[in-house]
């Protein structure tokens, strides 16, 4: 198995839209052009098919250096080995280059996920992030999300 991770780019878009049509329905075009306008997005591919995306963005005002993981996703069949923290390095990595870029330091990452997620939390905390704060219904009325933030 041949895995890489790049930019998305235009010719992502379709693939992306196909993707998260089920969660964005008819509105999904509008809102991965949007994502591909504003965010950083990571893409893994195997053989030119999507098989993770995590999107990123700077939050508030770059001198701040607080960037906030979006969304992170790996095909299911693709799971439990070891994808997620390729994708989350490379993610990390971006965000420190993309502040240096700027002539900012990046000083934080934040990122929610449900507290039902111990896959993804695990993969966060591998990679150094640290439990913030609980939210209750968020998202959902009965979901409890979980805040971790990665600090530099």
């Amino acid at each position: 198995m041949v895995v890489e991770v790049h930019s998305a780019g235009e010719s992502d878009f379709k693939a992306l839209c196909e993707i998260y049509r089920k969660e964005y329905g008819k509105h999904v075009e509008d809102r991965v052009k949007s994502y591909l306008q504003y965010y950083h997005i990571k893409v893994l591919k195997e053989n030119d098919k999507i098989i993770g995306a995590l999107f990123w963005f700077v939050r508030e005002s770059p001198h701040h250096g607080l960037a906030e993981i979006e969304d992170f996703f790996i095909d299911k069949g693709y799971r439990r080995k070891g994808l997620g923290t390729q994708l989350l390095k490379s993610a990390i990595e971006d965000v420190k280059k993309h502040f240096e870029a700027l002539g900012c330091s990046a000083r934080k990452i934040i990122v929610l996920t449900s507290k039902e997620n111990p896959i993804a939390r695990k993969c966060y905390e591998k990679q150094g992030f640290k439990f913030v704060a609980e939210l209750g219904g968020l998202f959902k009325e009965n979901v409890i999300e979980v805040m971790y933030m990665l600090s530099f």
